[in-house]
């Protein structure tokens, strides 16, 4: 700004005074709305609202930034990844995303590195890809995301060995540590091929069930997606063995929640299961009930491998088989947590 005065004899003071300009009165002036992205002719452009759905004030939104400013933190926005098969690329990742408060007025960097040990951790390079070791957020940046690619699952088929599941903890290093997780499961072949079953005749009666399941006598192998047969949808036993026969179901459950689970049963006529994952029982042994509610102690981190035994003793048929345990109602156990196993041990 340019004064002009004429000069004369007499003595002249001239005062300047400037003051900021706040168009709309919220207690921010136009040049630290300009600054912010917000409109200085609008109290609330923030179009931020408080818990009671009322529109916060420009001021307060921006003194409420200021106070988070640079609180850095990270969060699991993709929770979960799959394993691939064997050769084959993930294609079910996992995501982390490193995010900053307040306004991205200038450029930051944090450090980040493996959480601390626990249960089923999983490794970089074994369990996934590697992760960085530090993200720079630059100006106008508030937040960068972060891939967990898992590796292919080169023990699939095993029984037992190709279910781990773990965990991929990734810690942020800032002024206010923070850390997430992400849950990498193993493979899975596809939902429709689930439990095998195989069917052979009657030799003798339960109680001498080793005779019962003579591989030279199998006469029907088959994948079951899950079990809960009334015999009338899907299966005609009065052509199998004139309705006396036999069905060995093996595979493996996948819990949800590591506790103890009660596995229910219910045959016409009889059945036995097996549960050949030894810390299924606290002794380590097999588990052998008739029909009805059986406990069983299952690890989310680990599937359980079953065995289930069917006898048909001619009449009406029925065999399905249900779990529930503290967090899981009962329900017909689904095939999104059975699939098969190359052997029973």
């Amino acid at each position: 700004m340019t004064l002009t005065a004429p000069v004369t004899s007499a003595m002249k003071f001239y005062r300047v005074s400037i003051s900021d300009v706040d168009t709309d009165g919220d207690g921010v002036n136009d040049w630290e709305e300009y600054q912010l992205g917000l409109d200085p002719t609008n109290p609330f452009s923030n179009g931020q609202q408080d818990s009671n759905g009322n529109a916060i004030g420009d001021y307060a939104y921006v003194t409420n930034m200021l106070a988070s400013q640079n609180v850095i933190t990270i969060a699991a926005t993709v929770v979960t990844a799959t394993q691939a098969d064997p050769g084959e690329n993930a294609t079910i990742t996992g995501q982390f995303t490193v995010t900053r408060g307040g306004f991205p007025l200038d450029s930051i960097t944090v450090n980040l590195g493996p959480g601390a040990p626990g249960i089923a951790l999983g490794w970089e390079a074994v369990d996934y890809g590697a992760l960085p070791t530090s993200v720079t957020l630059g100006v106008g940046v508030s937040s960068q995301t972060i891939t967990l690619t898992p590796m292919a699952d080169t023990k699939f088929g095993d029984a037992g060995a190709g279910s781990i599941t773990s965990v991929t903890r990734l810690k942020l290093y800032h002024r206010h540590p923070s850390n997430a997780s992400v849950v990498i499961y193993p493979s899975r072949p596809p939902a429709a091929a689930v439990w095998s079953a195989s069917i052979t005749p009657i030799q003798a009666r339960l109680t001498r069930i080793a005779k019962n399941f003579n591989p030279t006598n199998l006469f029907l192998t088959r994948i079951d997606p899950i079990i809960d047969f009334t015999w009338s949808n899907g299966m005609s036993p009065k052509f199998w063995s004139n309705g006396y026969y036999t069905v060995r179901w093996t595979g493996q459950v996948q819990p949800q929640f590591s506790e103890t689970y009660t596995f229910d049963v219910r045959s016409d006529d009889g059945c036995q299961l097996w549960s050949t994952t030894n810390y299924s029982f606290p002794n380590g042994r097999r588990k052998v009930r008739r029909a009805g509610p059986t406990p069983f102690h299952c690890r989310r981190e680990r599937a359980t491998t079953f065995r289930l035994d069917y006898l048909q003793d001619g009449g009406s048929a029925q065999a399905d088989l249900s779990w529930y345990s503290p967090s899981q109602s009962e329900e017909v156990i689904p095939n999104t947590c059975l699939y098969p196993s190359n052997s029973v041990r």
